[in-house]
């Protein structure tokens, strides 16, 4: 791959990236990527931790709620995701593995319904 297409955003350029609610408010910065196991992006986990890290959590995204937006040049200026700031505070926190996964030895790969049906 000689260069990222205009169609294609690097994930340096993603992480770091102010996070905005549907109505327009800040509501995080995208801590994170999550693929699945194509190498697809599954969703972003957003940091919405307060002053210094403190009074906020962490929430994984799905992708197709995900708009990352651009300016005239290319370049990213925000991300915005079609959720209320009230869905979003019902969302459960992002961690990194399911419970019981690592402990019995299971890889698991579920879909997002769960998550989904709390948040929209």
């Amino acid at each position: 791959i000689p260069a990222k297409l205009h169609s294609q955003t690097l994930a340096s350029d993603l992480i770091g990236t102010k996070v905005y609610v549907q109505n327009g408010d800040s509501f995080g910065r995208v801590d994170d990527l999550l693929l699945d196991d194509s190498g697809d992006a599954a969703g972003i986990v957003v940091d919405t931790s307060g002053i210094f890290g403190i009074g906020g959590k962490s929430i994984g995204v799905p992708f197709d709620l995900v708009d990352v937006e651009k300016d005239s040049t290319d370049a990213i200026v925000g991300v915005r995701i079609n959720l209320t700031k009230a869905a979003t505070d019902v969302a459960p926190a992002f961690r990194d593995r399911i419970a019981g996964a690592a402990t019995n030895g299971m890889r698991r790969s579920d879909d997002d319904s769960a998550m989904r049906s709390t948040i929209e």
